[in-house]
């Protein structure tokens, strides 16, 4: 089962050196862009939890059938309501944590954009990492560990998922998808490696939001509020789209500023890009709630223009 994650070796034989020691902890936090497989790795560490076979996780019982697919009953899956994972929801996980399994000998409750948590859930949350019942397992996705409580953090084992290389990212898609070997690895490559991101540009026909993305950069880097909105109105209509656009969007400024952060870009440069990573950090999390996407999308282009 082991084999669904790609690359991150390093990982996987640690979590198959707790398994077979029996020293599976009882929170974990994976950390990692979207796209790099916490889902998976969430599944995987699940199901060698709960797996009754001497191998586990087997990969082919039918427990690990049904945690691969997030059905099984004593695994639960928790996401944000309106980009925010309130307290209730936490209170509610912790009420079920002191439940006994359904079937299995443990649950395990797999926590989505636990970035999302406020104080008040994270606290809620703590109360249960510090006196964790004994059937029960936690799992906390983010896209950065370092977002949650260091009293959290200290709490967990941390899984910090990579890319994986240029090479395993495109024979996997490859090898389960009929596309064109050169589109896999145009998209591939200006997807950073980024397999869940490839995947979902290659499959909804998204692959003009690269070029998007890097008008929208040239448009905003030079004041041209007016070029920066064309870009957007090409894709205010379609939700997808727009996320897509706002996660190229952002890997290119995270890219700039890694460049320059390095290089010999002046310190008001370097602040600047930092800036529009937070403004758009900002309407990623907005884009998820119920809102007037146009409005959302002209009030990005006038912020990042003015940055």
């Amino acid at each position: 089962m082991f084999d669904r994650l790609i690359g991150n070796e390093l990982i996987k034989s640690q979590i198959s050196e707790m398994v077979s020691g029996n020293r599976l902890p009882h929170a974990m936090i994976i950390e990692g862009e979207d796209g790099l497989g916490k889902h998976t790795l969430a599944a995987i560490i699940a199901a060698a939890a709960i797996c009754e076979q001497s191998n586990a996780p087997c990969g082919k019982c039918r427990v690990c059938d049904l945690v691969a697919r997030y059905v099984h009953p004593d695994v639960c899956l928790y996401s944000p309501q309106k980009s925010t994972f309130k307290v209730d929801t936490v209170r509610t996980i912790r009420n079920d944590a002191y439940v006994m399994p359904l079937e299995a000998k443990r649950r395990v409750f797999i926590l989505e954009h636990t970035e999302l948590m406020n104080k008040e859930a994270e606290n809620a949350l703590l109360k249960v990492l510090e006196e964790p019942p004994g059937t029960a397992i936690f799992i906390l996705l983010t896209m950065s560990a370092s977002q949650l409580l260091p009293t959290i953090r200290s709490r967990c084992i941390t899984f910090s998922l990579q890319e994986p290389s240029l090479e395993q990212a495109t024979e996997y898609i490859k090898s389960h998808t009929d596309f064109e070997s050169e589109d896999i690895e145009k998209t591939v490559t200006e997807c950073g490696n980024n397999i869940g991101r490839s995947l979902e540009i290659l499959n909804n026909g998204k692959a003009l939001q690269i070029q998007n993305a890097w008008e929208l950069f040239g448009a905003v880097t030079n004041g041209k509020k007016l070029d920066a909105l064309k870009v957007c109105c090409k894709v205010e209509s379609d939700r997808l789209a727009i996320d897509s656009l706002l996660s190229e969007f952002r890997r290119i400024l995270t890219d700039e500023f890694k460049k320059s952060a390095c290089g010999n870009f002046n310190k008001e440069s370097t602040q600047n890009i930092s800036k529009m990573i937070d403004i758009v950090d900002e309407i990623i999390v907005a884009a998820k709630s119920n809102c007037n996407k146009a409005l959302l999308l002209t009030t990005l282009c006038a912020r990042l223009c003015e940055t």
